[in-house]
C-alpha cells in the first residue's frame, strides 16, 4: 500500500449551533477528477496506436500470446484482493522481459504514452512503472496548518446520518458497480468487462445556514483510499479512482483535499496500484451568517478499450473518524 505524505490542511466544516438552522438543500458537489468525452476519445486513440505496436512486436510469437491470454483469464478468477494482487505480481514477473522485448520490437514507446496521457489529463502525471505500465497517483488540495481552536460557545458532534447520500451509475457493456454509505464511510466500486467502461459516483453532503454574530469552526478527521487495477486481454485497460472532501462557504470553495489513482495497461498486460491518506485533520473558521456545506465525493471509473477486458476494477472510499462544529462567540 502506497502512503501519500500527509500535510496538515485546513477545511471549513462549520454549522450553526442551532439544529433548527440545518439546511435540507445541499450545494452541488464539484465533480472530482472526472473525465470529459474529448479526453476519453483522445486517450482511446493513443491506447489503440500503442496496442497495435505491441501486437506487431509479438508477431511470430503466437504461442506466447496464447499463454499470456490464458494467464490473464486466470487472474480474472481471483476475487480475493490479496490473491488477485499476488496473481498480478506473478504475471508481471513471468512476462516482463518478453513484454519489454515486444514493445521495443514493435516501436511502442511507453515514455511517449505517459507524456501523451499526462498532456490529455492535466493535473495527473503518468509515470512508467517497471518498464511495463503506467501509474499516476495524485494528492491535491494541501493547505497551511490550521490555527488553534477558539473558545467554544457550543460544540456539535456530527453523526453519520447527518449526511445525505446519493449514488449514480453510468455504465456501458458488461459491468458491476455500486456506491454505498454507512457508519461515516463513503465507498464506490466498479468493474468493466466490455468496451464502454463503467463509472460509479457517490456523494455525501451536509448543509446549514449560519447565524449572524457567530463564526463557526469545524474539525474533521478522515482517511482517503483509492485502489485501481487494469487487466488488458484483447485491448488496453485503464482505471481511475478518486475521492475527496470539500467545504463551501456561500458560493465560494473554501478548501478541498482529494486523492486520485490512475492505472493504465496496454494489451496483454496486468497492473495495479493504490494510495492512502490516513488520519488527516482539517479545520477552518467561517464568517458569520453564511451558508456552509460539507461535501464529499468518491468516483470509480473502469475503462475497457478493446473488445474484451477482464477484471478491470477501481474502488475508492472516504472514512470520517470525527466531525465536530464549534460555535464561536
Amino acid at each position: 500500500m502506497r502512503t501519500v505524505p500527509l500535510i496538515a490542511a485546513a477545511l471549513l466544516l462549520a454549522a450553526s449551533p442551532l439544529v433548527a438552522q440545518e439546511s435540507k438543500t445541499a450545494a452541488k458537489l464539484p465533480v472530482t477528477s472526472d473525465i470529459t468525452k474529448e479526453q476519453e476519445a483522445r486517450a482511446k486513440a493513443a491506447f489503440a496506436d500503442f496496442d497495435a505496436r505491441v501486437m506487431a512486436g509479438f508477431k511470430g510469437d503466437e504461442k506466447l500470446v496464447a499463454a499470456m491470454q490464458a494467464d490473464l483469464k486466470i487472474i480474472d478468477t481471483q476475487k480475493d484482493p490479496k490473491a488477485r494482487s499476488a496473481a498480478i505480481a506473478a504475471y508481471q514477473k513471468k512476462y516482463a522481459e518478453p513484454y519489454k522485448t515486444a514493445m521495443k520490437k514493435g516501436g511502442a514507446d511507453l515514455n511517449g504514452l505517459a507524456a501523451t496521457l499526462s498532456q490529455i489529463f492535466k493535473g495527473q502525471t503518468f509515470k512508467v512503472v517497471n518498464g511495463t505500465h503506467l501509474v499516476a497517483v495524485t494528492d491535491s488540495g494541501e493547505t497551511p496548518p490550521a490555527p488553534p481552536m477558539p473558545p467554544a460557545k457550543q460544540t456539535i458532534n456530527l453523526v453519520s446520518n447527518d449526511f445525505a447520500f446519493q449514488g449514480d451509475t453510468d455504465c456501458g457493456g458488461v459491468r458491476d458497480s455500486d456506491a454505498s454509505y454507512g457508519n461515516f464511510r463513503l465507498t464506490t466500486r466498479t468493474w468493466a468487462g466490455l468496451v464502454g467502461g463503467c463509472k460509479e459516483t457517490g456523494t455525501i453532503a451536509y448543509g446549514f445556514n449560519g447565524l449572524e454574530g457567530l463564526s463557526p469552526t469545524a474539525r474533521v478527521k478522515f482517511d482517503l483510499t483509492a485502489d485501481a487495477s487494469a487487466i488488458a486481454l484483447t485491448g488496453a485497460a485503464w482505471s481511475r479512482t478518486s475521492t475527496s472532501l470539500t467545504l463551501r462557504s456561500g458560493n465560494t470553495l473554501a478548501v478541498s483535499r482529494s486523492l486520485t489513482v490512475d492505472v493504465a495497461a496496454a494489451i496483454l498486460w496486468a497492473a495495479e496500484d493504490d494510495g492512502i491518506l490516513q488520519n488527516a485533520v482539517m479545520t477552518l473558521t467561517s464568517g458569520t451568517g453564511k451558508r456552509m456545506d460539507v461535501l464529499s465525493s468518491s468516483i470509480s471509473r473502469a475503462n475497457a478499450i478493446g473488445s474484451v477486458v477482464t477484471g478491470t476494477e477501481a474502488s475508492s472510499s472516504l472514512k470520517i473518524h470525527e466531525a465536530s462544529i464549534v460555535a464561536n462567540p
